[in-house]
């Protein structure tokens, strides 16, 4: 077993889910800038983020992968990725927060949400919107 996030969602609207897709690009950014390695989903390439699904990974270049984070707009009552704890456990934890905020997704995790398990993906959420971060409680 791995460290995991868990999530669910309704139907994500088209508007909403475009205005995701830019703030994850703004998250991968911020991270970049920070010195994170994020990758595709299988560790190699550029994220994927379109219409369809926001898809990425660790870089297996610095070995840092583990399992795909993808999220998608069609509702969804159950979904998860194991990060394994991996750098990009932080960018996966501020994509999730974002989309509480912009479209209701409910989110868990094996982790302290309002302790140092999140403290990382709280500060990129802060750094990048220049707001506070949600505290998901579940």
């Amino acid at each position: 077993m791995g460290y995991t996030h868990y999530w669910s969602h309704p139907e994500i609207p088209a508007d909403v889910w475009a205005r995701l897709a830019e703030d994850t690009r703004r998250l991968i950014s911020m991270a970049h800038n920070a010195g994170l390695a994020v990758a595709g989903r299988f560790g190699t390439g550029a994220p994927e983020i379109d219409e369809r699904a926001i898809a990425l990974n660790g870089c297996k270049d610095f070995d840092e992968e583990y399992e795909t984070f993808m999220l998608r707009p069609e509702a969804t009552d159950f979904d998860f990725c194991k990060t394994g704890r991996q750098p990009y456990d932080h960018l996966v934890g501020a994509i999730l927060l974002r989309a509480h905020v912009l479209a209701s997704v409910d989110v868990r995790s094996d982790g302290d949400m309002s302790g140092d398990d999140w403290a990382e993906a709280h500060l990129l959420y802060a750094m990048t919107f220049d707001e506070t971060a949600p505290v998901v409680v579940w």
